[in-house]
């Protein structure tokens, strides 16, 4: 039985493996150019600094949903609780892997890289780090939203040379 819990975990797996393979493929053609500033690289790139880690939580979040419908409608997992709730963190864990690895090291790195060059602080301060936004709204909203949702953390000013560590 196909549900709206497959459709939706369905179309967030694919806009989220889409992205993630957008990203990268945008990533290796600056590489083959050899581009030296990532932040240049268009498409997802202009509306947050890591669309690529965030397609991999989203693909991971589709796999939930869809995990999640097969274990309250089909019973697949019937007396095995404890899969649904690992299989109901398994996003969160890597959304926190991205945060707290994949992104922190990609942002210190680029930091060290670009840090003193205004186009870069500039990029920085118009997109999100994980979630894509418009680079026209991102600045103007209050810095608590910028931080709670969409992860503007300070540790991720770490190698800037500009700001004070």
């Amino acid at each position: 039985k196909f549900s709206i819990f497959d459709f939706f975990g369905f179309i967030i797996w694919t806009c989220g493996f889409f992205m993630e393979t957008l990203a990268d493929r945008n990533k290796l053609n600056a590489k083959l150019i050899e581009k030296k500033q990532y932040y240049y690289l268009g498409s997802l790139w202009n509306y947050c600094r890591n669309p690529n880690h965030c397609g991999e939580v989203f693909c991971w979040l589709g796999i939930s949903i869809i995990s999640f419908n097969l274990f309250i409608y089909h019973s697949v997992y019937k007396y095995n609780y404890w899969i649904l709730i690992l299989i109901q963190i398994s996003p969160l864990f890597t959304l926190f892997a991205m945060l707290f690895e994949a992104t922190l090291t990609s942002e210190i790195r680029n930091n060290k890289r670009f840090g003193n060059e205004s186009n870069y602080l500039q990029y920085r301060k118009q997109t999100s780090v994980l979630w894509p936004i418009s680079p026209k709204i991102y600045p103007s909203l209050p810095k608590w939203i910028r931080k709670i949702i969409f992860f503007e953390l300070n540790l991720y000013n770490k190698g800037l040379k500009t700001i004070r560590e």
